[in-house]
């Protein structure tokens, strides 16, 4: 089910100004597609401590959730047949659920389906600062409530939401690069 959204975050500008960052009409969850997967996966390219090949990738789901349980196997299909995967690259896809997230030992990257609770968000988030973990999600108030270090849009054009408080939490660094094409969310600390 898609729903329509506006997040307003504010940011002090440096020179005393504020920007307003406005995700309007975004979807806050959505089906995850092979756009979404490989717009996720490039971003490791752009990670400053490079990650091994293959990439292992738990895709993280509510059992309990129909709607959950479908993105999953639409995350992990996709990754396992290489739709989706950047050229190059080597990605096995895990599946996870979040009753069972001590079986992300080896996993660098996570992909954080749809319909998961807050409380099942704040879970995945602390083991995913605990590991190291890279979270991306295609439900945009995973990253801009400082859940998921990235939050995906492919559609209708990408767009890339950057949590700096997650990717402190979970140890991740980017080259500046990528800095300057993500959009920043979240609350500062």
């Amino acid at each position: 089910m898609k729903r329509a959204v506006t997040l307003v975050v504010k940011y002090a500008w440096p020179m005393g100004g504020v920007v307003l960052l406005c995700l309007a009409g975004a979807s806050v969850a959505r089906a995850t597609d092979q756009f979404d997967i490989s717009t996720g996966l490039k971003t490791i390219y752009l990670l400053k401590e490079k990650i091994p090949m293959p990439v292992t990738v738990g895709v993280v789901y509510d059992a309990a959730n129909e709607q959950s349980q479908n993105d999953a196997i639409v995350v992990k299909d996709n990754i396992d047949k290489s739709v989706g995967v950047p050229g190059g690259m080597t990605a096995v896809a895990k599946l996870v659920k979040n009753s069972d997230l001590t079986s992300l030992t080896g996993v660098k990257v996570i992909f954080v389906t749809q319909g998961l609770s807050t409380e099942m968000l704040l879970e995945t988030n602390h083991a995913a600062a605990t590991a190291g973990i890279l979270s991306i999600s295609t439900d945009l108030t995973c990253a801009a409530s400082n859940k998921c270090v990235l939050g995906i849009v492919s559609k209708p054009r990408v767009e890339i939401y950057y949590s700096t408080v997650a990717a402190e939490a979970s140890h991740i660094g980017f080259v500046p690069a990528f800095i300057m094409l993500a959009k920043p969310v979240g609350e500062t600390k």
